[in-house]
């Protein structure tokens, strides 16, 4: 028995083996031809060239893949009334439960106010909950207009500037170097690759995570969308609601933003594009998303702050 494991473990380890040499052997340089193995200058340039040009592919392959990310996270598509009620579903029922809570206490507040003043405070209360009651039926409708209408813009603004619709549209060089050939092409492309790839992988990477955070904060405060309504009734949390209100309309219209950036940095990249250029442009993308995240964290920290100053100052 033990002899049978060992045969078998010997032949896993040799199909092992085996298939790692086939994978990396995969990019032969042509200078490998007819190599002697006592020609040692032509085995070194065999794997030099072979090494290099297994490098270029591997760049050229996530460039590709950077290329065709950012275009689709940039690209928005329309959302139908439908999806909207699914994302907010639970939190209408929430809302809706509030609403009734609401109801009830004011209708009590209005049945005992002894004083004038107060029983107008309840009538205000009642306009602002009839008024909310009609907002939640119609929510579904009015955001999915303003979601349309920011990807109508995107799509508008696509059109019209000079960012890619396609990744064959982004004419990037392929660092090719016309005077030169054989193993001083492949390691001249390599070296003007890691010069710039990285920069640019980075770049792509920062701009991707931050377009799909972007699209989950949308639908997250799209699904907070009746809470946000709540803010607005109950006044101690009115600015709260305006806070929320401003980040998603910003959210909502951030890929707009970016366009513009990218447009102007594909015109300054000339053709073939400047990939340190072109990563300038994707990093400040997300730098504008870090800011407008930023802004909106430091301002509720600071009405946090003032609501709490004033209530010491209340209570002393």
């Amino acid at each position: 028995m033990k002899k049978v494991i060992i045969i078998f473990m010997a032949l896993l380890l040799s199909f092992v083996s085996i298939t790692g040499v086939s994978a990396e052997a995969q990019v032969v340089a042509s200078e490998c031809g007819d190599v002697s193995p006592y020609e040692y200058d032509a085995l070194l340039a065999c794997q030099i060239s072979s090494y290099a040009a297994a490098g270029n592919l591997l760049y050229d392959g996530q460039v590709n893949l950077y290329k065709d990310q950012i275009i689709n996270v940039t690209r928005s598509d329309d959302i139908k009334v439908s999806e909207i009620n699914l994302y907010y579903n639970l939190f209408k029922f929430i809302f809706v439960g509030l609403l009734i809570l609401i109801t009830v206490l004011t209708g009590y507040k209005f049945m005992t106010a002894d004083e004038p003043i107060k029983r107008e405070e309840a009538k205000k209360t009642f306009k602002y909950i009839v008024l909310s009651g009609v907002m939640v039926a119609l929510l579904p409708i009015i955001l999915s207009l303003v979601y349309n209408l920011s990807t109508d813009l995107t799509k508008v603004t696509l059109s019209l500037s000079s960012f890619p619709k396609s990744v064959g549209d982004f004419h990037t060089s392929n660092f090719s170097n016309p005077g030169l050939s054989g193993v001083s092409q492949e390691v001249t492309r390599l070296s003007q690759y890691n010069a710039n790839i990285p920069y640019f992988a980075a770049a792509a990477k920062s701009y991707v995570i931050a377009m799909n955070a972007r699209h989950m904060l949308v639908l997250l405060l799209l699904s907070l969308a009746p809470m946000i309504l709540f803010f607005y009734i109950y006044a101690p949390l009115n600015s709260y609601g305006k806070l929320l209100t401003y980040l998603l309309v910003s959210e909502l219209f951030y890929p707009v933003l970016c366009v513009i950036v990218l447009h102007f940095a594909f015109i300054l990249a000339n053709d073939p594009i400047d990939y340190l250029m072109l990563s300038g442009g994707l990093f400040l993308c997300m730098i504008i998303q870090v800011i407008l995240l930023s802004a909106a964290l430091f301002k509720a920290s600071m009405h946090f702050i003032t609501h709490i100053k004033y209530s010491e100052e209340e209570s002393s």
